[in-house]
């Protein structure tokens, strides 16, 4: 059985020894035509790190070595907010699995179930961003079909996607996303990925 390993200080997943791109980086070019610019994700990552850090301690059911700084506070506030309203169990965290012919590999933050949508299945990703885009629902597909492919969707249970979308305030926005053409897109990004590693296109503008 092939091995995935996840490095997080680069953020680079290996499957056996092989490189295999994430789901962010594959989707990358969708920011500047979608989502915000580089210098607001740069901006903002560390603090959603640490938010998505928070919201993974809790939900794995573990303790927090200390108070959480102010600044996460209220996004995890919004979180717990969520749980509580929308009657949330969380049947899993942080999961990383890799597509075993697509080759690619990904993390997203939950797996649950709802009380107001019966027995359905949903792929979960935190956002501590001001807005949510449409490429979020590319990213989700990609999740989504990395659990189709290792076999994580119990047979006959409906599996749907969705961003919560955490705020400075303590709210929360929950997003659904359902558009048949996310997985497509997703392809298409993948296939551009490909064909610039395979022809090293942009190598030159490294140097």
């Amino acid at each position: 059985m092939s091995k995935l390993e996840f490095d997080e200080e680069t953020h680079t997943y290996r499957v056996d020894g092989c490189v295999y791109p994430g789901v962010t980086t594959i989707i990358k070019p969708l920011y500047s035509l979608d989502g915000p610019s580089e210098s607001v994700l740069e901006y903002a990552r560390g603090r959603g790190q640490a938010v998505h850090r928070a919201a993974e301690i809790y939900n794995k059911g573990e303790q927090f070595a200390g108070p959480l700084d102010p600044v996460v506070q209220p996004y995890f506030d919004a979180w717990l907010k969520f749980l509580k309203e929308k009657r949330v169990t969380i049947t899993s965290a942080e999961q990383r699995l890799h597509h075993p012919t697509m080759k690619y590999a990904g993390t997203w933050d939950a797996t649950a179930t709802m009380e107001d949508s019966g027995t359905d299945d949903w792929t979960l990703d935190i956002k501590a961003i001001a807005k949510l885009h449409a490429s979020v629902g590319v990213q989700l597909s990609a999740y989504q079909k990395l659990r189709e492919a290792n076999g994580r969707i119990a047979s006959g249970v409906r599996c749907r996607r969705a961003a919560v979308q955490l705020k400075p305030d303590g709210n929360y926005l929950f997003q659904e996303y359902s558009n048949h053409s996310d997985w497509p897109t997703f392809v298409s990004c993948l296939t551009v990925h490909n064909f610039r590693v395979n022809n090293h296109v942009g190598e030159e503008n490294a140097k």
